[in-house]
């Protein structure tokens, strides 16, 4: 049963700067595991991979979001950024498929509530200029 659908486009050139963030900042928003796999050869950030992995932290977010009011889980609220080291967008499998990866308990000490088993399903594209995440929630 889908209980939260999420989508997020977001624009490259906006995380260009971001390469130029100091380490600290990035791991805010990134797991390490996530920003070892947008490293270029010098060092710098792909933009593109930056992107599309926070295109998906907020379409988790908005997912996420929705599946709590149908779960009646809303007497906390939280933000995008204080779940985002929560959630990693991972290549894992031996298809080297991205998934997001969730840190439930972690997640449910914020929300103040326990959460029945869920599963995420990730889409994701960018080109040079946008970048998109699509995301569902259902009870696994």
């Amino acid at each position: 049963m889908i209980l939260g659908i999420g989508t997020d486009l977001v624009s490259v050139a906006r995380f260009a700067s971001w390469q130029q963030y100091p380490l600290a900042k990035l791991e805010r928003v990134f797991a390490n595991a996530e920003l070892a796999d947008c490293v270029m050869a010098d060092g710098s950030y792909e933009p593109e991979k930056l992107a599309v992995r926070f295109a998906a932290k907020e379409a988790f977010y908005k997912a996420l979001s929705a599946a709590l009011i149908e779960l009646n889980c809303t007497e906390r609220s939280f933000s995008l950024l204080s779940i985002s080291t929560f959630i990693a967008v991972i290549k894992s499998d031996p298809w080297q498929v991205p998934r997001l990866v969730v840190d439930w308990s972690s997640l449910e000490a914020l929300i103040g509530a326990s959460l029945p088993p869920l599963s995420i399903h990730l889409s994701f594209s960018h080109e040079r200029a946008m970048a998109l995440a699509f995301v569902i929630v259902s009870k696994a």
